[in-house]
């Protein structure tokens, strides 16, 4: 979309949008990797599953280290840091319309991921309560929920 100004063509600034969806209650109940990163946050009866396959960024709390992952070119060392999130409590998930992703844990640790523009960047899959989460965020520049 482009807005025109004093006879300049400039194309409108779209507001960021954000879905959070609350994970309180929810433990991060595994992490694998691969040529992804894939992690499991769930309690009895609901479970959302969260695989990223684009190089994220890790704040890890207290210490508030930070942490560089590409999956697609895993150091050992580094994604080895991201076992800290294992069986820790979970806060909430964000999801924004520019493709970006945050989980955020209780202890103010997080994970970050942003869109990439030539792959799937990551993808988020519920089940029981979290059944309506089904996301993946594509290069296409739509929001990962698939509106326009």
């Amino acid at each position: 979309m482009f807005l025109l100004l004093g006879g300049l063509v400039m194309p409108s600034i779209q507001p960021i949008e954000c879905r959070t969806f609350d994970l309180s209650g929810c433990d991060v109940t595994r992490i694998a990797f691969n040529y992804s990163i894939g992690m499991i946050v769930a309690d009895e009866r609901n479970s959302l599953s969260i695989t990223i396959e684009a190089a994220l960024t890790a704040t890890l709390r207290p210490d508030k280290q930070v942490v560089m992952v590409d999956p697609q070119n895993n150091n050992p060392q580094s994604a080895a840091l991201l076992l800290s999130f294992l069986h820790q409590p979970a806060k909430a998930i964000h999801t924004y319309s520019n493709g970006d992703l945050r989980l955020e844990m209780s202890n103010g640790s997080t994970i970050e991921v942003k869109r990439d523009e030539q792959y799937e960047s990551w993808e988020l899959s519920g089940a029981g309560s979290f059944q309506h989460i089904q996301m993946a965020c594509t290069p296409d520049p739509t929001p990962p929920w698939g509106e326009p």
